[in-house]
């Protein structure tokens, strides 16, 4: 719990009602979080950011296929982990449907 606090203190502005994080690397480390959270008091939820990797299309950071697939293992293993709070947004949702993916999110997040 203490590395949690020193984490937060240093990249966060533990003054705000909401932290976020959005580096892929931390979805593999959801239980640690879970559990630093909890020894501090502190509620975790997860937005777990996702799309198709047809719907990738970038020049400038071109499909990396084995990164994929390692997100997606981790962003399942959340996604069914029962014992953490996780809502799944959909990249594509996203694009196509912004007021019902931000409706989602505040429901989720009523702090955001």
């Amino acid at each position: 719990a203490f590395a949690y606090k020193d984490f937060a203190n240093k990249w966060w502005d533990m003054s705000k009602p909401v932290l976020m994080d959005k580096t892929p690397n931390m979805l593999c480390r959801h239980r640690h979080i879970r559990d630093a959270a909890a020894a501090l008091g502190v509620t975790v939820k997860f937005v777990v950011l996702t799309h198709h990797p047809y719907s990738w299309n970038s020049e400038s950071h071109p499909f990396n296929e084995d990164y994929y697939a390692d997100n997606l293992k981790y962003a399942v293993d959340i996604l069914s982990d029962p014992s953490v709070d996780s809502l799944q947004v959909r990249y594509e949702d996203m694009a196509w449907n912004m007021d019902a993916v931000v409706s989602s999110v505040k429901a989720f997040v009523p702090e955001v």
